[in-house]
């Protein structure tokens, strides 16, 4: 049986080639405009199904959406889930 005899190679550094064809330049943050709102107009008998996963949001989200006229129901599941 043959043993085998481990020879010690140099790393092969590619950083520097990658380096040339990659652009570099600073980091600005850019403002975004505000978020637009869809103005929906839904029948009457359609309803936003929310599932309620325990927080606040959940509750004000029904609140606005009430206030818009949409029919809003939630949907709670036990906590054994």
């Amino acid at each position: 049986m043959q043993g085998w005899r481990m020879e010690k190679k140099q790393p092969v550094n590619l950083v520097p080639q990658l380096e040339r064809k990659i652009q570099r330049s600073q980091v600005k943050l850019k403002p975004l405009n505000a978020p637009d709102a869809l103005d929906l107009t839904l029948p009457h008998d359609r309803v936003c199904l929310i599932t309620d996963d325990g927080s606040s949001t959940c509750i004000l989200l029904a609140q606005s959406l009430i206030e818009r006229g949409w029919n809003v129901v939630v949907l709670q599941f036990p906590e054994l889930i």
